[in-house]
This record gives structure tokens, sequence and C-alpha cells, in this order.
């Protein structure tokens, strides 16, 4: 580089020039020598070429569970000019383990390269976005499965290139879930094919900001209990143009190929100075050359092709301009006030080349399966006649005939799937002569969940009826106790029915349906207690039958045991059931098993229940002259 100064006089008129003779006033190293003439190549170029492959697990939002990947990131010197102190400027390393964003190399000769291997430690925003949604019945609001019933059920599947680059030689499979059957797939570009339950959708490139859908559509019955699988997706795509990691180069800097020098002259004003600064590319690549300069002395007045900056916290000014292979060019910077011969310091030279970008990449990335959770339930129903403490010997399936029956009926839900259970409805099928009962108190709801009891606040269930039968609804049970009714969960539901006054001999079937949902506006999953598994009421005529036996022993010569005995052959339980005897004139009591209540010549026994068959016997012994005949007095109810 070379710096000097012309001063021009008024006397004196300024030679051309071209044909001045400069005074030098500091002097740079020499260039170096021209290289020898070498065969150019095809392309004279800087090469940087950077090569990428990555492997990950994406979750079905998109975002990165796993990933490995590497890449390389080569330069080379395809130019005929030596290239000297080379430094490569990066942007993006922080997503890979290039630990600084300069690299810098002593010299790369022609023909020369250097590499550098790196790992890939995050992606940035996806080069392809993958969109899965899947497709129902419109009656679906949300994603559930129903047990036991065929569905429609489909996938849309949405491709889009955000990157910048074209992606090429896409693959993609998406495995179908286990039992869908008559599977069809439409893509809007490529060709997709449906193999061995997965489809394969293959298209050749996508531009970027360019979108393709692959939608499918088939039907699915769910037999099982547990969550389904809807199936994972497979992809890859190689990429043209642009990086996976974001690794980029800003710039390539390289010496030996660039030379400035820097000249003062005098204007015509005294102490007036342009400065002007000459730039040779003598190379065969075209680049741009930055020069920061401070003048030691003098001052700045007027900047024309300069502009300030600052290199490391000092103020310089900034001359640059770009150079073709060969041109030389001369800069005027800016105009220095000063009254000696101007001086530089250059703080910063930066021959910026142009370079060649060639950037690729493959992936390979697969995206997690949701699995849809199934809904299903099992009921179980009971009912018990609540007898009158007379007729309870009649068991719970018998109802009396000509009186009121209370009937209590207990469904018992169990969640036997996986899907959360919100919405309840309960349909009793009323036989006839039957009544429902009335207002949200007469029914009672419990959720048992983790060892808790959960009853339902009597606002959060609803009653109503249509025709022939009641409903007892529940429509958000996670609003009433806080919770939904997840898989294990057992409900209660405890209502009473009303039998008026059967006929001896009817026989009554108890069905009913319960219709359950994750919410109230998502389909709904039935289940039925149908006839022949429903609870069985028989009617049956109460009657009082009771037979007495009466015997007297005579066990001395003036005493005697009576026993007597009593059987309920009738279909009711006696209560407080009487025996009184009177003793004839003469006679006396002398024991008695058990011991009747004596009030002047009456003995009283109070049997205070008599079940249908049993047997109950008294004994007494009495003491007189003569024979001894019990006058028995037998009464259903003793006060």
């Amino acid at each position: 580089m070379v710096f000097w100064r012309r001063k021009r006089r008024e006397e004196e008129a300024a030679p051309p020039a071209e044909e001045a003779a400069p005074t030098v006033v500091e002097e740079a190293p020499p260039a170096p020598p021209a290289p020898a003439e070498a065969a150019a190549p095809l392309v004279s170029e800087i090469a940087v070429s950077i090569e990428e492959s990555i492997r990950g697990r994406l979750s079905r939002e998109g975002e990165v569970l796993d990933l490995s990947g590497e890449g390389r990131l080569i330069l080379e010197n395809r130019s005929t000019t030596p290239l000297l102190a080379v430094r490569v400027e990066l942007t993006g390393v922080e997503r890979t383990t290039i630990e600084e964003p300069v690299l810098s190399y002593r010299a790369l000769a022609q023909g020369d390269r250097v590499m550098l291997a790196y790992q890939i430690k995050e992606l940035p925003p996806p080069t392809i976005t993958v969109r899965e949604d899947l497709l129902f019945p419109p009656d679906y609001k949300e994603p559930v499965l129903l047990l036991g019933v065929e569905t429609g059920l489909g996938f849309r599947i949405a491709l889009k290139n955000e990157g910048e680059g074209t992606l090429k030689e896409i693959a993609l499979i998406k495995r179908l879930p286990q039992g869908m059957v008559r599977p069809e797939a439409v893509a809007t570009s490529g060709n997709a094919t449906h193999m061995d339950g997965q489809v394969v959708w293959r298209l050749k490139e996508l531009g970027p900001g360019q979108e393709a859908v692959l939608t499918i559509k088939g039907s699915l019955r769910r037999d099982e209990t547990r969550p389904l699988d809807m199936g994972g997706i497979r992809y890859s795509f190689a990429v043209e143009g642009t990086t996976l990691s974001g690794l980029d180069v800003s710039e390539v800097e390289a010496h030996g190929v660039m030379d400035y020098a820097i000249s003062s002259e005098e204007l015509d004003e005294i102490n007036m100075w342009d400065v002007q600064v000459e730039f040779v590319n003598r190379g065969d690549l075209r680049g741009r050359a930055r020069l920061h300069i401070v003048p030691e002395r003098g001052e700045v007045l007027e900047l024309l092709n300069a502009v300030e900056g600052e290199v490391e916290g000092r103020r310089v000014l900034i001359v640059e301009t770009e150079l073709g292979p060969g041109e030389r060019r001369s800069v005027s910077a800016f105009r220095l006030k000063c009254e000696e011969d101007p001086r530089f310091e250059v703080v910063l030279f930066e021959p910026i080349l142009e370079h060649a970008e060639y950037k690729s990449g493959t992936a390979s990335m697969v995206m997690e399966a949701t699995s849809l959770p199934v809904l299903a339930f099992s009921v179980e129903k009971s009912a018990q006649v609540l007898h009158e403490a007379r007729f309870a010997h009649l068991g719970p399936s018998r109802l009396v005939s000509g009186v009121d029956n209370r009937v209590k009926c207990v469904l018992s839900l169990t969640n036997t799937g996986t899907a959360p259970i919100r919405f309840l409805e309960v349909r009793e099928l009323l036989p006839s002569g039957f009544e429902a009962p009335s207002g949200p108190e007469a029914v009672k709801v419990v959720l048992s969940s983790d060892g808790e009891e959960l009853p339902l606040p009597a606002e959060h269930v609803s009653l109503g009826a249509e025709a022939g039968a009641f409903i007892i609804t529940v429509r958000d049970l996670e609003a009433a106790v806080g919770k939904p009714m997840n898989s294990g969960d057992r409900l209660v539901v405890e209502y009473e029915l009303l039998a008026v006054s059967p006929s001896r001999g009817e026989v009554f079937r108890l069905p009913s349906t319960v219709l359950a949902s994750t919410r109230e506006d998502n389909v709904r999953l039935r289940v039925d207690v149908p006839e022949e598994r429903a609870p069985v009421l028989e009617t049956v005529r109460a009657r009082r039958s009771i037979v007495r036996s009466v015997s007297v022993e005579q066990v001395g010569p003036d005493l005697f045991r009576v026993s007597i005995r009593l059987e309920n052959r009738g279909d009711m339980t006696l209560f407080n059931y009487g025996v009184v005897d009177e003793l004839p004139p003469l006679f006396e009591l002398v024991e008695a098993e058990p011991r009747p209540w004596v009030e002047e010549r009456r003995l009283t026994w109070i049997v205070e229940e008599l079940k249908p068959g049993q047997v109950v016997e008294l004994t007494y012994t009495v003491r007189g002259m003569g024979d001894y005949d019990p006058k028995l007095l037998l009464s259903k109810k003793v006060s």
C-alpha cells in the first residue's frame, strides 16, 4: 500500500494525474508477485458448500423431542489467485457445535480446500411443516371412539415448505390405525398409494411457500377399551439452496488479492486537502474492498464517499467500493483541513470476495402418533321392593297385590374406557301402573373416584318425562363435583318408583337406557339394560294363616302341663300376636316358659314377631283338682 501527497500551486499548472511523479510519504510492503500462469478453471470462484443431515423425532405440535444431525462446511479456492489470511464469517452458529462465528485460515492456494465438521444441536423454525388433522363426522365435536360403533374416520395431512430452498424427493409414510378399513387416499400433488396398513406419499419437489395436502378416508370400529394409536408419520426430504440448521455464510474475506493506496492533494484553498483512496483487484474474483482509516492530523470537513464507523471502540472513516477482476478504481473519500502534510492510520482493511454457496441437506423425521380415547362404560341395574315390615319376608323382587309398593332402583355405571365422561342421561321405561319420582331431591347421584364419595348437588341433576319414560340428566359432571368420571370411576344413580296396587300374578320388567359422552354437545354412546337383563318384579297375594295345636299332659296327681304350638302358614309376618288363657276355678299357675303376663286368672303371652313358616311353642304348668281344659283366645294384635 502506498501513501502520497500532491500540492498544487497557483503559479503552476497541475500536471496530468497520470504523469505526476508522486512524493512517497509511506510505503507498504511490496505486493506479492503475480502467480504463474495456470489454466483457468471452468468456474473461477470461492466455493462454500454446506452439507447437512438430520434425524429427529417431533411431537404432534412440531416440538423437537429428539434430534441428531451433523454437517460439513467446505471452503474451496477455485480461482487462479492464491488467497492469504482467509476469514469466513458465519451466522446461525448457536445451533451447532461451531463455537465462534468467524473461521480463520492462513492461506488457501489454488485448488485447496478446507473442511469443518460439526454437530447440529437444535433446529430453527422448520424448513417443512407437517400438520395432521383428524376427520370425523359432523356430530363429533371432539375426537373420541365409541366402543363397538363403526365410525367414519379420516386424516388430512398438509405439507408446507416454510424455507427458502426447494424441497426435493419428499417421501411421507402414514401408518394407519389398527382396524381401519376401506382407506382411500387422495393427494393434491404427488402420488399416494396404500399398502400393508400404511399410505406412502411421494412428491418430486415442493417450492418455497408451496403446500400439498393428502386426504385419507375410511372407517373404523373399536372393540377394545384401551386407547387406539392413530398411527405415526415418518417423512424424509432433501433441500437445496438452504441449510437445515440455519447455518449461513455472511462473507468471505481474503488478503493477497486486493490492495489500496491513500493519496492527498492540496486544493486551491490553503490547508485544504482532497483525500483519495485507490483500490486494486489483482485477482479473477469480483469483490468489495473496505478500508477503515483515522486521520492522524487535521480536521475532516466534508465526507464525500466515506462514512463514519467504529472498530473496537475507535471512531473511523470507512471507504468502500466494488471491484471486478483486474479492476483499479480511485475513490474521493473526504476533505481535510490540515496545516501540514496529512498522515493516516489504517485501522482495518477488509477485502471481501464474492463467493458461491452450495447448500444442501437431507432430513428424516418421525412425528409421534396421537392416541384416541375410547368411550366405554358398563351398566348394572338392580331393583328392590321396599316392603312394609309385615311383608319383609317376601323378598326384594316380590310386589304385594292390592297395596302400593315402593321400588328402589339402583343404576351403577363404571367407566371401562379411557375417555372422561361428563354428560350422562338415564332413560327409565315405566311399566303400566308405575309412577316416576318427582323433583331432583327424589334422585341421588354419587360419584366414586379415587376413594372419594362425591354426591352431586340437586341443582346439577334434572328430571324430565317423555312417552312412557322418565329421564335423569347430568349435563356437566365436572362442573358439579370438580372432576369428570375418569377411567375406573363408578357413578351410582338411586331413585324410587311407585307400583300402584298391582294385581296378583302381574310380572314387571324394568329396562333402562343410558347415554354418555365426553361433553353434552359431543356424540353419545348408548348402553341398554334390555328386558332380558332387566330386574323382574312379580306380584303375589299376602294372606294370613295361623295353625294352632294344644296338648295337655297330667304330670302329677294335681299337676297339668299345657303346650301350645303356633305355626304361621300365611304370607305375612305377624307382629304382637297375642295368646290368652283363662284359668278355671280351683287352678293356679305353677310355672311357664315363656312367662306370661298374669292378671287375676288371665294368662297373656305376646309373640312380638311371627314370620311365615315360623313355629312358636308356649309351655306352662298349672295345679288344681279335676280335668284341665285350656280356654284359649288368639288375636292378631294385643294392646
